[in-house]
């Protein structure tokens, strides 16, 4: 995650559509997590952490790696002073992070 944001990669300036359906078909013809082996457990987490970021690559530096919240099902990450909720901070007065 470090790296990302040291190299910090160069933005593409195409105005094209990405077709991702055959990324997302592959993630789920990976199949149920409880049956994954950890490479592919680890490939699609990093897909999807990826897909999640797409916007803004830089914000892969706001997910703390070591702060997650584990159940048996699964791992969620916690994201360190999200845009989201900074943008909802400037613009209420009455808004707190659950």
């Amino acid at each position: 995650m470090q790296a990302i944001q040291i190299d910090k990669p160069p933005t593409s300036k195409s105005d094209d559509a990405i077709d991702i359906i055959p990324s997302l078909e592959f993630i789920v013809s990976l199949g149920d997590n409880s049956t994954m082996s950890i490479r592919e457990l680890t490939c699609k987490t990093a897909f999807l952490l990826a897909l999640i970021s797409v916007c803004c690559p830089l914000d892969l530096h706001r997910i703390n790696a070591f702060d997650y919240t584990k159940t048996r099902s699964s791992i969620s990450f916690n994201c360190v002073m999200s845009k989201e909720y900074n943008i909802a901070v400037a613009h209420s007065a009455f808004t707190t992070k659950s």
